[in-house]
């Protein structure tokens, strides 16, 4: 075998031995990991709808605050008719 042969396949061992320690490290951070991801997925997505209600009532809060005001408005007019 020539000198670039020898360093080829050198290279090669080292990039597989390289990506099979990533799949390696890969894995055990999944295994370390994963389940605190998951748990602050939940924690997001209800968040998430929380907010998402509250967003919502504030919207029909604001909504019957203009309708009242808006009573309150025709119910001064009239008085100031009457």
């Amino acid at each position: 075998m020539s000198d670039i042969e020898i360093l080829t396949q050198a290279i090669i061992s080292a990039t597989e031995e390289s990506n099979n320690q990533s799949m390696h490290n890969t894995a055990d951070m999944r295994k370390a990991f994963g389940p605190k991801l998951d748990a602050l997925t939940k924690a997001i997505n209800k968040s998430s709808e929380s907010s998402d209600k509250l967003t919502r009532m504030i919207m029909y809060a604001t909504i019957a605050g203009v309708f009242v005001a808006s009573i309150g408005v025709g119910v001064a007019i009239a008085d100031l008719f009457c």
